[in-house]
Order: C-alpha cells, then structure tokens, then sequence
C-alpha cells in the first residue's frame, strides 16, 4: 500500500518528525479525536509520498503512513521549518482510506501559510498546497484554469503535492476557488482527463 522508502527519504522523515506524531482524526467532531497507539502512528511507519516540484526556497513533501498524513516544508538547504520541527507535531488520519483507489482528483490536504516567522516581514517565506491523489499510472498532473494558466505537480506512485510560494508578509488568499481542467500524464501520454475545483492563488 506504501512506496518503499530510501535512505534519503528516511532522513527526510527523521527531519521533520520529531518524536511519534499526534494523529487526529477527520470524524468532524470537536474537538477531533486523538489516536496515539498502534499500526501506522510511529515516526518509523511514514514515508515520504510525494514531493513538489522544487523552486529556489525549498520543496514541500508529502508524508503518510497507513493510517496518517501530513506535510512538511523544507528550505532550499532541506531543512524543515519551525512549526515541522515541533516534538509530536500532529497528522491527520486519512478521510478516505489508501485501499481505496480514487477515480478522480482526491484532495487529502489544502492550505498554506508561512514557513518562517523569525525572518523580516519582506523575507518571510510564505507556501501555499493542494496535496492528495490520483489513479495510478501517472507521472504528472495539470491544471489548467479557463484563462489558459496551468500549474504542473509531479506524480509519485499516485501522490501529488501542488506547491506555490513566494517571498513577502502577504500569503495569497486560499479562499477563492476556481474551475480547472486536469489532465493526469505518463510521459507524454494522457492517461485521464478531470475536472476539479483549486485554489485560485496557486495558479498565479
């Protein structure tokens, strides 16, 4: 069900992990229930997923066990940010399941912010996602809004993590949503083509 991991992979998850995570459930109660024990909650059980496409601040990775995600934001010399470097930093059980095989574009985590706050305000690092998967096959997504913009992430045995960032106090506004066209590549291959809503912010 998991991609086998190398030694760099490992020493990514040893990075950004610090101590077994809090894993929270996504039943949409409140406060989320905490799940602490058993298969897929060690540090030892993740394995990087997927990973943006690399520009010149860094790279986002998508980590996940059987029964968890999470990301985590490196800088260009890989090292993690501050909130990533927190002792039992939490992930999220996965909402559908990973034995369930997606169809479509399946978004398992959305969101942003920014990656390093000791920085001055015209330095601060700000990165902004959509991660989640894909039928497999694929080596590569698009997306393509009706103005013609497109935005590219890599596929890794089915995970993506779709990546901007920039440089600046102001993190783009994630609430505005906007109809795409996706198409999920093998080479230069059209395997699939989809329709799917993103955020607006990560095609400027």
């Amino acid at each position: 069900m998991l991609p086998r991991d190398t030694a760099g992979q490992r020493a990514v998850v040893r990075a950004c992990m610090i101590g077994d995570p809090a894993i929270y459930s996504t039943t949409g109660k409140r406060p989320p229930e905490l799940k602490t024990t058993g298969p897929g909650t060690r540090v030892s059980d993740f394995r990087v997923l997927a990973t943006s496409v690399r520009d010149s601040r860094g790279v986002t990775v998508l980590l996940g066990s059987k029964v968890a995600h999470r990301l985590c934001l490196l800088d260009a010399s890989g090292r993690p940010s501050p909130n990533d470097h927190l002792p039992h930093a939490p992930a999220r059980a996965w909402a559908v399941p990973l034995s369930e095989v997606p169809n479509e574009v399946l978004f398992d985590q959305r969101g942003g912010g920014t990656q390093f706050t000791d920085r001055p305000p015209d330095e601060q690092v700000w990165e902004s996602h959509s991660a989640g998967r894909v039928p497999p096959g694929g080596t590569r997504l698009t997306f393509t809004a009706p103005d013609g913009r497109t935005v590219e992430a890599p596929v890794t045995d089915r995970f993506f993590v779709l990546r901007r960032s920039g440089y600046g106090p102001e993190v783009p506004r994630l609430e505005e949503m906007v109809q795409v066209a996706v198409k999920l590549y093998n080479g230069g291959q059209v395997l699939a083509e989809f329709s799917a809503r993103i955020e607006a912010g990560l095609l400027e």
